[in-house]
């Protein structure tokens, strides 16, 4: 596997839970990604171990023109190999939040590794067309968009697919006016976990696809703290 760059961010002197951060599409195009900000919090305040991971060409090496979703798949599933492999982590109360592309790739990942419990911030979604022969720059961000606004059974996207079938805790955050990821995408991941007795949905009803304030990334952070720490034991 190709060699893919995280921060690692450890609380612990025992075996603890983990969080496993997938972060959204070409996040190195921002100067600074709260996603590490929050995990080397929760690192402290759960006393927890919090990885986040930098997908090849956004963060890692790689040529992001040329990888496929089976490539970012591959990257998620080395990242979470690598850190059940920490002496401090208990690898059977792994949880993973996603953001957008991260969501997508994290709700794949509940198929074919052991996960504790998914927190899928503005989750997006593809058709299995292409998934692993297709750039996946080619259908990213609005390229899509016509599909992603139309209604989707759990058959047409390996990440509904997953959703459907997985059966511990989700946490579901969309944003009121998102321009990204329509209504319609979030209805579809609900419908997939409808069976799922164990299922959250929060509406940050004025924020945008990229939490841009700072009294946002406040706001998201404490839904997911909030949403953790009952949970981490």
């Amino acid at each position: 596997m190709a060699r893919i760059k995280y921060m690692l961010y450890q609380n612990v002197c025992r075996p603890r839970p983990a969080l496993l951060f997938f972060t959204g599409w070409s996040p190195s195009i921002i100067a600074f990604n709260p996603v590490q900000f929050h995990a080397r919090r929760l690192a402290k305040q759960l006393n927890i171990s919090c990885m986040v991971v930098f997908f090849r060409g956004m963060g890692s090496p790689g040529n992001i023109k040329a990888l496929t979703r089976q490539d970012f798949l591959d990257d998620a599933v080395g990242s979470y190999d690598n850190l059940i492999q920490y002496q401090n982590v208990d690898p059977n109360n792994v949880y993973v939040i996603g953001e957008s592309f991260g969501s997508y790739i994290a709700s794949v990942l509940t198929s074919i590794r052991k996960i504790k419990g998914i927190i899928l911030r503005v989750p997006t979604d593809f058709p299995n067309d292409g998934f692993t022969d297709t750039p996946q720059i080619q259908i990213a961000g609005m390229k899509s968009i016509e599909w992603k606004s139309r209604s989707h059974s759990s058959d047409e996207s390996f990440a509904l697919k997953a959703i459907s079938n997985y059966s511990d805790g989700i946490f579901i955050v969309s944003s009121g006016k998102d321009t990204f990821v329509p209504e319609s995408t979030i209805s579809n991941y609900l419908k997939c976990c409808s069976n799922n007795d164990d299922v959250n949905h929060f509406i940050m009803k004025n924020s945008g696809h990229g939490l841009l304030k700072l009294s946002e990334q406040k706001e998201y952070y404490r839904l997911i703290y909030n949403w953790l720490e009952p949970r981490i034991k």
